[in-house]
Parts: C-alpha cells; sequence; structure tokens
C-alpha cells in the first residue's frame, strides 16, 4: 500500500494501477487511475497485461455508475473497448456481464446528460426570451419617457409665450394710458 502511494505521489502513471489492482483496494485504484493524465491513458491501456483488462473494464463500469468525472471514465472505457477489442470478444462468456454493466452505465449517463441539455435549453430560451421582453420595455418606457419630455416642452413653450403675450398686453395697455 505504501509502495502506491508512493508511486502516486511520484508519479509513476504506468505502475501503480497494477499494484492497486493487485491489492484489489477500490479507492487505491480510484486514486491510482485519476492520477493518470488525460494523454497517457492511451498509452497506459495498450501496455495494460491481459490478466488486468477484465477487472479494470469492471472497474471503470462501476464507476462510471456513480462518478462525477464521466468524461474521464469514458476515455478509460473507450481505450479498454479499443486496445483490449477483440481479447474482450474471444472471452465474452468471462466478460459479458461486465460489458453489460458497462454499456448499461453508459445509456444511463447517456440520458443523463441529455436530460441536463434540455433543461439548459429550456432555460437558455427561458433567458433570451425574459432579455427580449425587457429591451422592448426599455425601448418603450424610453418613447413614453421621450413623449412626457416632448409635452412637458411644448406645455413651457406655451407658457412662455402665453407670459411674453401677457407682458406685450400690459405693456400696451401701460402705453396707451
Amino acid at each position: 500500500m505504501k509502495n502506491i502511494k508512493f508511486c502516486v505521489a511520484n508519479y509513476s502513471p504506468f505502475f501503480h494501477p497494477f499494484f492497486a489492482r493487485r491489492l484489489n483496494e477500490k479507492d487505491l485504484i480510484r486514486e491510482s487511475a485519476e492520477s493518470v493524465p488525460h494523454g497517457e491513458i492511451e498509452l497506459l491501456v495498450a501496455d495494460l497485461p491481459a490478466k488486468y483488462v477484465g477487472p479494470l473494464a469492471r472497474f471503470v463500469a462501476e464507476e462510471l455508475e456513480a462518478s462525477p468525472h464521466l468524461h474521464f471514465c469514458s476515455k478509460w472505457a473507450r481505450q479498454i473497448l479499443l486496445k483490449h477489442g477483440v481479447s474482450h470478444l474471444k472471452q465474452s462468456r468471462d466478460l459479458g456481464p461486465t460489458l453489460n454493466l458497462l454499456h448499461k452505465n453508459l445509456l444511463v449517463r447517456a440520458e443523463q446528460v441529455s436530460r441536463l441539455c434540455q433543461r439548459n435549453s429550456r432555460t437558455m430560451d427561458f433567458l433570451l426570451t425574459m432579455a427580449k421582453m425587457r429591451k422592448a420595455k426599455v425601448k418603450e418606457d424610453d418613447s413614453d419617457e421621450e413623449e412626457e419630455e416632448e409635452e412637458m416642452e411644448s406645455e413651457k413653450e406655451e407658457e412662455e409665450e402665453e407670459v411674453s403675450s401677457g407682458d406685450e398686453g400690459m405693456l400696451a395697455s401701460n402705453w396707451v394710458e
């Protein structure tokens, strides 16, 4: 167990998944699998001995069910199937339940992602509609304010005209007297 922790800490991605698999400790397998960089998954799976293909595929299938790392688990599953697909078919009797579990969990996750995408799409449509409505309301309010300003200006002009004509009338009456 200390060897695996040492390998994980010292970045030795090609050895610690095998050591963890030998101990059959799920937490250690998870920790070692998650420490492998995305770019090196393909290399690691290509060099994976045949005796570890089944247990690793089973682990990935189980992790896919509950893990929040959907992309990471699906990448592991894809590489296992691409690199060791022929050996899986040869041992289909032994690995049938593992492949069924992997298939089931991938379908469940695909359905969850699909529902999430649909909900996000509806939310985005709602937000865009609300933005359009607010924009239209702002334009309407602006046009109402402009109309009110024009009315106030015209009223001021009329008052000024009345005041100025009233002053002229007073001046004329004062002049005449």
